[in-house]
């Protein structure tokens, strides 16, 4: 009985994985009824040639995401092939993530948390769907960079450790402050920090909240290049990527990368809080 159990529980586990994902705004609907009337600002993809650029524009507010933002980036990441669908930029070979105004983000629009997340419910819906919106964001087929110009702290920070790699302007800096918020991370940055710089330097970075310039960044491998402005950075990496002529090519080694660089099952239901 044992055995026809655990074979019956295979081939449910096989069924279920062969039925497509909901879309990031379908399987959050709720929670983004909820907040996409609220503040400020726009998250808009733009095409240039083999390009895409995810392009945060709340100046403001340091383009801290909003009620409107967080529905707006849902509806960019499924339009770019999240959460296992097909995107309509097939033929495109990198994905560019962009704050605008002289900042990356500043993470949550306080606004929002004052007016909208006011229940222990809504704080815990809005990190699940952050949470799951930074993953879909990795796991897009897309090559992606990060482009850091001016801040990206706290929830920011946690958002551009979601791309494959990270260019950075001189004034540009990373800062994990949520500890100094009296909170942990929300949005699935701790897990990303440790595999791109470590043990041992995600806990100094997110245990004491320093802010890490150009040079520490390179220097962690938190990012792959710096220049004078964020167009100098992104320069440097960029024509060497869309340089490429197989689209398909770099999707397919961004697929075998995932693989490895995915956690195991025993490491997930490590992560889980009973």
């Amino acid at each position: 009985r044992a055995a026809a159990t655990a074979a019956t529980t295979r081939v449910g586990a096989l069924w279920l994985s062969s039925r497509p994902p909901p879309s990031l705004a379908s399987g959050h609907a709720p929670f983004l009824d909820a907040v996409r009337g609220h503040g400020e600002g726009s998250v808009r993809l733009e095409r240039d040639g083999p390009r895409v650029r995810l392009i945060l524009d709340n100046p403001r507010r340091k383009n801290a995401m909003s009620g409107v933002m967080m529905a707006q980036l849902a509806e960019a990441v499924d339009a770019l092939g999240g959460c296992g669908g097909e995107g309509a930029h097939a033929d495109a070979s990198v994905l560019t993530l962009e704050g605008s105004g002289g900042a990356f983000c500043a993470g949550a629009d306080l606004g929002l948390a004052r007016e909208v997340l006011t229940t222990p419910e809504m704080g815990l819906a809005m990190c699940d769907f952050m949470t799951a919106a930074t993953a879909a964001v990795m796991e897009l087929p897309l090559l992606s960079v990060c482009v850091v110009d001016g801040p990206a702290f706290g929830g920011g920070a946690e958002l551009c450790t979601a791309a494959d790699m990270r260019v950075m302007s001189q004034r540009a800096s990373i800062r994990f402050v949520q500890s100094r918020m009296g909170v942990s991370t929300g949005w699935g940055g701790a897990e990303r920090l440790v595999r791109l710089v470590g043990r041992q330097s995600a806990l100094l970075l997110l245990g004491t909240a320093r802010e890490v310039p150009p040079p520490e960044a390179l220097r962690l491998g938190l990012a792959v290049a710096s220049g004078a402005d964020a167009e100098d950075a992104l320069q440097q990496v960029l024509p060497e990527l869309i340089a490429c002529p197989y689209p398909g090519a770099l999707r397919a080694i961004k697929r075998a990368v995932a693989r490895a660089d995915a956690p195991s099952p025993e490491a997930q239901l490590a992560m889980c809080d009973f």
